[in-house]
């Protein structure tokens, strides 16, 4: 199901939630991923298949849409390397996904050189909103 457009929209959260008091006996209740506007617009929402998980409709939910400049938010199951690839590379977006619970991506993250990174106001690819770009002014 598609709802809305992702144009004008600078930000973008997929999330998703099990459909609370739709449970039937020995059945699940069904489980929606749902991708959502900073503006609280839903934009496109999928049942996810039983027997599945979230993680099999990410690219799916987001495929339709131009996402160019776009920063998609997501929690920690989506922290993959292959949606990150589908972003970047496929869709042009930006990303903030969630590390919890995961040491190792916390030592990483730790051992990151923090104090030479530098954010900056970037052009947008979309009139009238505005960006930053981080990096390292080591480079």
């Amino acid at each position: 199901m598609t709802g809305g457009d992702s144009a004008g929209a600078t930000t973008l959260a997929v999330d998703g939630k099990s459909a609370r008091g739709s449970r039937d006996g020995h059945v699940p209740p069904p489980h929606l991923l749902t991708a959502m506007t900073g503006d609280e617009q839903t934009i496109s929402q999928l049942r996810v298949p039983d027997k599945t998980n979230e993680l099999t409709g990410f690219a799916r939910l987001l495929a339709p849409f131009d996402l160019t400049g776009i920063v998609v938010t997501a929690d920690a199951p989506h922290t993959q390397r292959e949606h990150v690839r589908f972003l970047t590379q496929d869709k042009q977006a930006h990303y903030l996904l969630v590390v919890e619970n995961n040491p190792v991506r916390f030592a990483a993250l730790r051992s990151l050189p923090w104090s030479r990174v530098t954010a900056r106001p970037a052009a947008s690819s979309r009139a009238g909103t505005g960006g930053a770009n981080c990096g390292s002014s080591g480079r």
